[in-house]
């Protein structure tokens, strides 16, 4: 089963223009799905520049590196490129499969979720 890159959503950014409204870090969500099939999840990640995480560190002494890109500096085309590669380069027998590998990259819309609850 292949995965498929349904669309990209930035919120602080004009796709058409290229402009984004934080030079060093700007939050982006991804939904893709099972390819040639219905439904899709989303998948939620930080692109940011070395800059950012230092001046994060020193906000706080220390962050996280989960649901990050690093890049030298916001190129939306670049990213986007990077991701539509990476997803359709995936390949699982099952969804839950391939969504633990998009997942590596973006914190998935059901990470950590339990039937239980």
């Amino acid at each position: 089963m292949k995965a498929e890159l349904r669309a990209i959503e930035i919120p602080d950014a004009d796709l058409r223009t290229g402009i984004v409204k934080h030079r060093d870090a700007v939050a982006i969500r991804f939904l893709a799905g099972p390819q040639g099939m219905r439904g899709e999840e989303s998948f939620d990640l930080l692109v940011c520049t070395p800059r950012w995480i230092a001046e994060q560190v020193n906000l706080t002494g220390m962050i996280i590196g989960r649901h990050k890109i690093i890049v030298d500096r916001i190129d939306l085309d670049a990213v986007t490129q990077y991701l539509r590669g990476y997803v359709a380069g995936l390949d699982e027998p099952t969804w839950p499969e391939l969504a633990a590998k998009l997942a590596r990259i973006g914190m998935w819309e059901f990470e950590d979720y339990s039937e239980d609850c």
